[in-house]
């Protein structure tokens, strides 16, 4: 529910525009963390087997630790922070957070 007939309608408008973008994502190595404000990591099972170890993921998660930006992760997705590792230090040893221990 987005409130509006007209709102609704800048939303679609919105989406619209994304199309081309949202069909050819980029992957993790033509990121510039300089260039994004947060990382969000969803959930599902394909984090399991992709983003445990994936060094590209692991830079960006490196590059908004060290200006302390936003990083999200649901279900799963919490698996991707163990890539953010600098020489065999996880980068995010101490802090509290919950995901699926499996």
């Amino acid at each position: 529910m987005t409130g509006s007939a007209e709102r609704t309608a800048e939303l679609r408008a919105a989406l619209a525009g994304l199309t081309d973008a949202l069909a050819h994502p980029q992957g993790f190595a033509a990121i510039d963390p300089d260039g994004i404000d947060a990382v969000f990591v969803p959930g599902g099972t394909g984090p399991m087997e992709d983003l445990h170890d994936n060094a590209d993921l692991g830079r960006i998660l490196a590059a908004l630790q060290a200006r302390t930006a936003p990083v999200a992760t649901v279900c799963h997705g919490t698996i991707g922070l163990l890539s953010a590792r600098s020489g065999v230090a996880w980068l995010f040893a101490g802090y509290r957070m919950t995901g699926y221990t499996d």
